[in-house]
């Protein structure tokens, strides 16, 4: 018995360092996390991870509409006007989507000159308007379509910057204050979708402040969840 009690001793004496050591760098990089000062070193490994992460085939459920410089120079104006709006939206509503996100700033006044955009807004009830309903540093406040607004077809379009100044994180709701919120653009897309699979949106089971769609529980973030 006292030999081996001298032998752990004497094995505990020669990785007194290493014993020492661990628990003290642990605890320093714990503490430096809650800090917020690894934040950067985390993102930037996070960036290099999203370049070495195998290519994601192209989801033929999604089409992209987009209009760019070349656009905008052949329309000479900008936003593009109510007819060329009314002319695009009539040629997607064709192909009959289940989902249609205008991911374009702009409020889109009624009045009588407008009566064919008014009308195929009205028509369009898969058809989801965008706002911005969070002021800060990088954002200004962009008001929906008083047309879609009042048919409860916005979605917010806020997205929160980073320490770097990069988007990793998308929003499912968007809190105007403790009692008020707006759903997002992309989950309002996303459940128009699902709405056609017989998936729809409700309290999780397992907490009735998570999101729940079909099998799938999505939990809210918490503090320190992420970088």
């Amino acid at each position: 018995m006292n030999f081996i009690l001298e032998d752990l001793e004497k094995n505990l004496w020669e990785w007194r360092g290493v014993l020492i050591a661990v628990p003290s760098v642990i605890f320093i990089v714990i503490a430096l996390r809650f800090t917020g000062l690894l934040q950067s070193l985390e993102l930037t490994a996070l960036d290099q991870l999203f370049l070495v992460r195998p290519q994601e085939r192209i989801d033929n459920r999604i089409v992209i509409v987009e209009i760019n410089e070349e656009d905008i120079n052949n329309q000479k104006v900008w936003p593009i006007s109510n007819a060329v709006m009314t002319k695009f939206l009539k040629n997607i509503k064709q192909q009959q989507p289940r989902a249609i996100g205008l991911d374009i700033c702009g409020n889109w006044p009624v009045n009588t000159r407008q009566t064919e955009l008014v009308n195929l807004f009205e028509s369009m009830r898969n058809l989801i308007g965008i706002e911005k309903v969070l002021e800060n540093m990088d954002s200004s406040l962009v008001h929906a379509s008083p047309i879609l607004k009042k048919l409860q077809q916005v979605g917010g379009n806020d997205l929160p910057l980073d320490g770097d100044g990069k988007i990793y994180r998308g929003m499912l709701y968007l809190y105007l204050n403790e009692n008020d919120y707006i759903e997002s653009l992309s989950l309002k897309l996303a459940l128009l979708y699902l709405k056609a699979e017989g998936i729809t949106e409700k309290a999780a089971t397992t907490n009735p402040k998570y999101l729940q769609l079909g099998r799938r529980v999505v939990p809210m973030f918490k503090n320190n969840d992420g970088g």
